[in-house]
């Protein structure tokens, strides 16, 4: 008889913990089961197996409680290997989440422990060439040579009847049988581009190989346009010629099937992609293949960090500033630490690449705790483009109040005339931020968030950009009944219609979250864009994110000061990060950029800077003004976020936890509890406290304490490390 312990996926933080069962046959760990919990009928994990050869009465008796058996077993191979069943019991310390939800996290949909989704095996039927026989017809021998070249074809490219397949399959010249096709996710195929390396990409190439560079994580900080993927195709073909695998990482989906064709034309039939936008099935699918060791390079978003590969020589973060890789749902992990964890079990190459490291990153670097290699000059010697600082307030002033100021209609115009292309950023989805009346000056607000819903003029509805709420576009104003509702604001669906009325008959693509939520929405609005079926690309902060357009001239970046005065000790970095990042999406071929920056606050430096592309000028500024304030990388950071639907409850837990910290822990300064910036989420009222510290030990074992011993309904999220303060 086996004592099976088997962990519960269970939604009360506390009971992530074993419990045993029976079973009388062979069972593995790491494989799902389905048992009874209480009266429930519940899905786990089996985390240890070991024999007993006691009777079961004299075990209860001993034990002082009744066994109950393990009712079905739902996998025949454990779901993770020993590294990921390792790095899942790690990610559990390190972000004070349950185990269970850290091994959920590294599985496709269909594997996870509380799915009930059956994905099948897709299977094709295939015709196998087996002797040639005498008596044969000529066509019957014309199809059987045809076969015999590639030794097994699918059966719907054989060029022949169904009656002479079946004959050829009686005289045994061939049978036909059913394969498993793997369900892909599909991406437009470009013919390989071998680029000569300058001598800049040379020595980079050079020195990341040289033996001593795997002792600790590689920042590779390149202008934009320095040729920074060329040189990870160059490292990943050296690993590959060793036997070793691949992992490239990049910050957002839309980047993936471009990268992931890139790669494939480098290293044809060695490369997969996995991000979340794809089928339950190809995730299925291309899990196992990676699983089984038929895969050598994962091209990915944040979740493929956890890809199953066995042999890992190589890991890249592409734009390892980005706060995409940031998770902000439990387990709260960033990519760049769960990818630091894995490097260190291969003993592999870690590259951090960015134009703009972060901080943290550089200071890093600064101070020998990661290797540096700078990539300083554009591959084809072309200079960064030319940037203007346009004050919007200025242009107020004199009389123009439109979207563009004179100088982007300009060079807007100057653009298109020449056949070339433009990239617009509007840093805000939808039509007006918020909707008001003319008369009461109410604004309409989501009733489950304190939050004002965004108008989407397409479908005439209000919609809250945090639970997901939407109504129709009210014919009045729910306060007061007045008509005068009037749009605030604005976003890209109206930056949209304000390009269409001032460049009639020009294409514009808009590119944001709205318009590349369906499947497959990405790829098509990209490659429209690259095949020049539209001249100007407008979308949000998805555009600044490593696209390559030969044929783009001119960025225009209409709102640059936005996040500039969000209360955030990152928002100086982020306004910079993403001034610098679009910027450098222009003239990135032979033809020469040219960058416009509306702004507000033309003399702000991350404005100046980011216009300038000098990331050694803004990281001092930063540095000294993060040194005196003292956040990181000066200290580090974590949040303790509390919510429930009654306000004064959290407000006294709150209190509680803070004090409780401020007097058992020393050494660190805590901060609030505070309001939130969203005050109510979800119809929760939220307030945070946060821990700067420098030694985590005391401090982590005293949270524990705390989320272990109180009993209380209000909900507490602990970010170690938070990049959202929202």
């Amino acid at each position: 008889m086996q004592i099976v312990s088997v962990l519960i996926e269970h939604p009360i933080r506390h009971l992530d913990t074993c419990f045993d069962y029976i079973y009388d046959q062979t069972i593995q760990p790491g494989v799902r089961v389905r048992v009874m919990f209480g009266r429930q009928k519940l899905v786990g994990l089996v985390r240890s197996v070991h024999t007993t050869c006691e009777d079961l009465a004299s075990l209860e008796e001993r034990q002082g409680f009744r066994y109950k058996p393990i009712l079905e077993v739902l996998d025949q191979t454990p779901l993770l290997n020993q590294e990921l069943d390792e790095l899942a019991q790690k990610l559990s310390r390190m972000t004070f989440t349950p185990l269970i939800n850290c091994i959920k996290v590294m599985l496709p949909p269909s594997l996870k422990p509380s799915s009930t989704q059956q994905i099948g095996i897709k299977t094709q039927k295939v015709v196998r060439f087996g002797q040639f026989v005498e008596g044969l017809t000529d066509r019957q021998y014309e199809v059987l040579k045809a076969i015999q070249k590639q030794g097994t074809i699918p059966l719907k490219e054989v060029q022949a009847s169904r009656p002479l397949l079946k004959k050829l399959q009686e005289k045994q010249c061939i049978t036909i049988f059913d394969q498993e096709v793997y369900r892909e996710a599909s991406v437009q195929g470009r013919e390989d581009v071998h680029h000569t390396l300058t001598d800049e990409q040379r020595a980079a190439v050079a020195s990341m190989l040289s033996p001593a560079a795997r002792d600790k994580p590689i920042l590779l900080h390149g202008v934009t346009g320095s040729g920074k993927t060329e040189v990870y195709l160059q490292l990943a073909s050296h690993m590959l010629k060793q036997g070793q695998q691949v992992l490239m990482l990049v910050p957002e989906i839309s980047l993936t099937p471009k990268l992931t064709a890139v790669f494939m034309a480098r290293f044809p039939s060695k490369v997969a992609i996995w991000h979340s936008r794809m089928s339950d099935g190809e995730r299925y699918d291309t899990y196992r293949r990676i699983a089984a060791g038929q895969v050598d390079v994962v091209v990915g978003a944040r979740s493929a960090v956890f890809a199953p590969l066995s042999h890992i020589g190589l890991i890249i973060l592409d734009e390892e500033h980005d706060a995409s890789y940031k998770q902000e749902s439990s387990p709260r992990y960033h990519t760049r630490d769960v990818a630091l964890l894995r490097q260190r079990y291969h003993h592999a190459l870690l590259v951090l690449g960015s134009a703009s490291p972060s901080l943290e990153s550089y200071a890093r670097a600064s101070t020998g705790r990661y290797h540096l290699v700078t990539l300083k000059h554009r591959v084809f010697a072309q200079a960064l483009p030319k940037a203007e600082i346009v004050d919007m307030g200025q242009e107020m002033r004199t009389g123009n109040y439109s979207y563009f100021s004179r100088s982007l209609k300009a060079a807007l115009q100057h653009c298109l005339q020449q056949g070339h292309q433009a990239l617009l950023l509007m840093n805000r989805r939808g039509y007006a931020n918020y909707m008001m009346c003319s008369e009461c000056h109410t604004v309409l607000k989501c009733p489950h968030c304190d939050v004002s819903m965004t108008y989407h003029k397409k479908d005439r509805s209000l919609r809250c950009h945090y639970c997901g709420y939407e109504i129709p576009l009210p014919s009045a104003c729910p306060e007061c009944g007045s008509a005068l509702l009037t749009g605030k604001g604005s976003g890209t669906e109206k930056i949209a219609e304000a390009l269409q009325d001032e460049f009639p008959g020009v294409g514009v693509i808009r590119y944001d979250l709205d318009t590349t939520s369906r499947k497959g929405a990405h790829e098509k609005l990209l490659s429209d864009f690259e095949n020049q079926k539209a001249q100007i690309l407008l979308g949000t902060q998805m555009i600044a994110k490593g696209l390559d357009f030969k044929n783009v001239t001119l960025v225009g970046i209409l709102d640059a000061d936005q996040s500039l005065n969000i209360p955030d000790y990152r928002s100086f970095e982020r306004t910079f990060d993403l001034i610098l990042q679009v910027a450098g999406r222009a003239g990135r071929d032979r033809l020469s950029g040219r960058v416009i920056i509306q702004t507000f606050n033309p003399s702000q430096y991350p404005i100046v800077l980011g216009a300038r592309q000098d990331y050694e000028a803004f990281y001092k500024k930063e540095i000294a003004s993060r040194a005196l304030a003292v956040y990181p990388p000066y200290c580090y950071m974590l949040s303790i976020l509390f919510s429930y639907k009654q306000e004064g409850e959290v407000v006294k837990v709150a209190t509680q936890v803070a004090a409780y910290l401020q007097t058992k822990v020393k050494q660190i300064h805590v901060l609030g509890p505070s309001v939130c910036l969203i005050a109510k989420m979800h119809d929760d009222y939220r307030y945070r406290v946060l821990v700067k510290y420098t030694k985590h030990d005391a401090l982590f074992e005293a949270i524990r304490m705390i989320l272990e011993n109180l009993k209380t309904k209000v909900k507490i999220d602990i970010d170690v490390n938070p990049y959202s303060q929202m």
